[in-house]
């Protein structure tokens, strides 16, 4: 994504809310997450979690979220903010 020549980019996450792996879980990996998604958006990509199951810990690493709950208003929570977005991309042209 970073080499795409896109300018507008967005990166939906599909999560449980849980980073974990071998050797990486808990409050690093949370921190880690926030970190690495802070750095998209700082590069201009828009990231949108897809929180399957713990929002718990959704907010300590995006700023973006929509709850998963038998797709009920995914579709429309995504609209809301991909049109805020877009409204502010208007704006800059």
């Amino acid at each position: 994504m970073l080499k795409s020549k896109c300018r507008n980019k967005v990166l939906i996450v599909a999560s449980d809310g849980y980073p974990n792996a071998l050797g990486y879980t808990g409050d690093m990996a949370i921190e880690h997450t926030k970190q690495s998604v802070e750095l998209l958006e700082t590069k201009g990509i828009l990231v949108i979690q897809l929180c399957i199951n713990n929002l718990k810990n959704s907010d300590k690493m995006f700023r973006h979220i929509i709850p998963f709950v038998q797709n009920k208003n995914f579709s429309v929570q995504l609209k809301s903010i991909l049109l805020k977005q877009l409204t502010k991309i208007s704006k800059t042209l």
